[in-house]
């Protein structure tokens, strides 16, 4: 074994001067590698669904993707609003309400001759206006809108108005609160059920001889729509909200409106939009102050500019590479990818520490640039090996779970970790001699204050070597019983998949649901389908 870790030291220490006699053909390599991972960039996409938490396979998203088939898209953006005067039955309630009930359906028509609006997503609009009302008389029963055009125009009519919503099995806490304060309009959309295409004949119709003829049909061998081979769907990325609620958002807050109503969006679609819109940014805000805080420790700890700014394109080509892969891929990312970046941080740093640190380490003992680097890649290449490997293999024990968003993590997050030590161990020697920390060489006569003048972060590490170090038996059984004494604390952990909790509490949004909740029925909703797997089985 320490013949085989002798040959292995050796392969280490000798790799950076293989590299550097191929520089210019490695430079060109990792050049072209970064412009091929930037184009991919342009392809990677974010699906935040469930849809693509499960593979095609599982029964449950073959359910969904039944029900999408025959019946459209489940996804639907609840507008709930609270009427200013508090009385959503009043004639200038109502008047408002048929006013942005007539838009939304003229927008989402897309007229001819007008610009595609965002909103002809829209497949239904559903209000006090249009919801249908079963109305019996002596000799027929009569289905018609609830208002339709009819908008009361006193008192007396807006009362029996809400008597009638009230004592309507269907329509309080949906279209109306129980105190008539709030209204609620229905948006259903196409989101996540856009066939791309559509399915094409396999069979060819018989002859059809002129005239019409009526003959029985056999039930027996009438095929369901359930029963047929499920289309595509367009994937709707996260965002594909984002010009939605804007547009949404456009209309309610017209004047014409906030003067009768205050309004509330709620829903997955409402979500999915904020997300796409505010938490992307605010993400990307916080990678770059990590990145900030990170380069400013390295700073403090190595003061080298070199230091900091080797470390810093070590962190940036890992991520545009893994994610660059991701886009060629073709396949989505869930939020996951959150992961995946700051995992890349934390490695990216991890390695090029492991190396730049052993490097300063070996200048402060005497040695010149090239054998220093020759000596921290014989100590400290295997180990950066081992670390990312067997990370790597951590990861990929993900990839049997069956949620394919956890998959893809392991798989996406194992080849970042293997692209950050590729980078490291065949880039940076060949950036250390561009730039490199300087070192002020020790005198051999003064190599008793060597201790004094060692960098910052050696002392450090030398501190918690003494400390663990020092009466070792004490220490562990302290961090055994600690450890005992924490594990109830697992019994405590709380799993919560509601995206919405993982959004500040003073973010209009969190207000929004919270009135609908209150308010109204709430902002989930369920698709039950049923096959009674025969024609008219209902």
């Amino acid at each position: 074994m320490r013949k085989q870790l002798l040959t292995i030291n050796a392969f280490f220490e000798k790799l950076p001067d293989r590299v550097k006699k191929i520089r210019k053909p490695m430079w060109l390599i990792i050049a072209g590698i970064t412009v091929f991972a930037v184009i991919g960039l342009g392809r990677f996409k974010i699906d935040m669904s469930w849809n693509v938490l499960f593979k095609p396979s599982e029964p449950v998203k073959i359910a969904y993707d039944r029900f999408r088939a025959v019946f459209g898209s489940d996804e639907v953006l609840y507008l709930v609003y609270e009427a200013n005067n508090g009385d959503v039955f009043s004639e200038s309630s109502l008047r408002a309400l048929k006013r942005l009930h007539d838009e939304f359906e003229t927008l989402r028509m897309n007229q001819p001759g007008t610009p595609k609006s965002e909103l002809s997503h829209i497949t239904r609009v559903t209000s006090l206006i249009n919801v249908s009302y079963l109305e019996g008389t002596e000799e027929s029963l009569i289905s018609r809108d609830f208002i339709g055009d009819k908008i009361p125009t006193s008192k007396t009519e807006s009362d029996t108005l809400r008597s009638m919503a009230c004592r309507h099995p269907d329509y309080p806490r949906l279209f109306c609160s129980e105190d008539s304060r709030y209204g609620g309009i229905l948006l259903r959309t196409d989101f996540n059920a856009e066939i791309l295409y559509e399915e094409e004949e396999t069979e060819q119709e018989d002859d059809i001889e002129m005239g019409f003829a009526f003959e029985t049909i056999d039930e027996s061998e009438y095929i369901s729509p359930l029963d047929g081979r499920i289309p595509n769907f367009k994937t709707t990325l996260t965002a594909d909200y984002v010009p939605f609620t804007a547009a949404i958002y456009e209309v309610i807050n017209k004047h014409e409106y906030t003067e009768y109503f205050t309004f509330y969006p709620a829903g997955n679609t409402e979500l999915m939009g904020f997300i796409g819109d505010e938490l992307m940014k605010e993400f990307v805000i916080i990678i770059i102050g990590s990145m900030f805080l990170i380069l400013a420790v390295l700073g403090i700890l190595f003061r080298s500019i070199s230091a900091v700014i080797w470390s810093f394109i070590i962190i940036i080509l890992s991520i545009i590479w893994t994610l660059g892969t991701v886009g060629w891929s073709g396949l989505s990312m869930s939020d996951f990818v959150n992961i995946i970046v700051f995992l890349l941080i934390a490695v990216g740093v991890a390695d090029s520490v492991h190396i730049l640190s052993g490097y300063l380490y070996f200048r402060r003992q005497g040695e010149e640039h090239e054998s220093a680097i020759r000596s921290v890649y014989r100590k400290s290449g295997f180990a950066c090996f081992l670390t990312s490997i067997t990370t790597a293999a951590g990861l990929m024990a993900l990839s049997f779970a069956p949620i394919v968003a956890v998959q893809r993590l392991a798989y996406f997050g194992a080849v970042g970790v293997l692209y950050a030590f590729f980078i490291t161990v065949f880039i940076l020697p060949l950036m250390l001699d561009i730039m490199r920390p300087k070192v002020n060489k020790t005198d051999s006569q003064k190599k008793s204050r060597s201790k004094e003048r060692s960098y910052f972060i050696q002392r450090i590490l030398a501190e918690f070597d003494r400390f663990s170090t020092k009466r070792p038996g004490r220490k562990i059984f302290a961090f055994i019983i600690a450890g005992i004494l924490l594990v109830p604390g697992i019994t405590r952990i709380q799993v919560d998949s509601n995206m919405l909790t993982i959004i500040r509490e003073d973010k209009p949004i969190r207000k929004n649901f919270a009135v609908v909740d209150r308010e109204m029925a709430g902002t989930g909703n369920i698709e039950i389908l049923i096959d009674t797997g025969k024609s008219d089985g209902m």
